[in-house]
């Protein structure tokens, strides 16, 4: 039997599995989901239709910025940001710290609140066509217009994460670093409490 030998590049870096982030993820995602699920199945009980439909372009939407988000973190350039810390410029440490843990912001922003996103904005979706659907006595119509909604839905999130991905390569050291800068935005409200 031959074995097959591993040579490893000379400056490469060796991840280890973090199994405390990989459970944190997993609790934080089922909390986050079960939540958004219970608010998105029963607001569209008490809303109109108009208020629906936003409510899920908001999460396409939100899907596809954090998606944007996660792509920059894997592409961007480390190195600007350090001659931008060096000069004192707080949101330029963030933006470093992204890119340094782009496993993890890539994880977060694509995986957890992307896929989340696409979920909660799918199932409303769905509730948004059958509210429609149900004010026609079309049987036709009953059928075509969750067939379009749901489409359109799905069509609305992949385009636009097809473009963001393109913004996001071309664009991602901007990108990382206005993400930064609303961080240390937060950072600082939550630091003045």
């Amino acid at each position: 039997m031959s074995k097959i030998k591993v040579i490893k590049a000379k400056n490469s870096v060796t991840k280890t599995l973090d199994k405390l982030y990989i459970a944190k993820i997993i609790i934080a995602t089922f909390i986050i989901s079960v939540i958004l699920t219970f608010i998105s199945d029963n607001a569209f009980d008490s809303v109109n239709i108009i208020i629906s439909i936003i409510f899920v372009l908001f999460f396409v939407i939100v899907g596809v910025i954090f998606d944007v988000i996660g792509i920059a973190s894997t592409s961007a350039d480390e190195k600007p940001f350090h001659a931008m810390s060096s000069k004192k410029i707080k949101s330029a440490t963030i933006a470093a710290d992204l890119i340094r843990n782009s496993e993890k912001v890539s994880n977060i922003c694509n995986d957890v609140v992307g896929d989340i996103s696409g979920i909660i904005s799918g199932s409303a979706g769905t509730a948004v066509a059958i509210k429609i659907a149900s004010t026609v006595d079309n049987s036709i119509l009953k059928i075509l217009i969750p067939l379009i909604v749901v489409s359109t839905i799905a069509t609305l999130t992949i385009a636009g994460k097809a473009i963001g991905k393109t913004i996001a390569m071309n664009h991602s050291n901007t990108i990382i670093f206005t993400a930064a800068r609303i961080m240390n935005i937060f950072k600082r409200k939550s630091r003045a409490k």
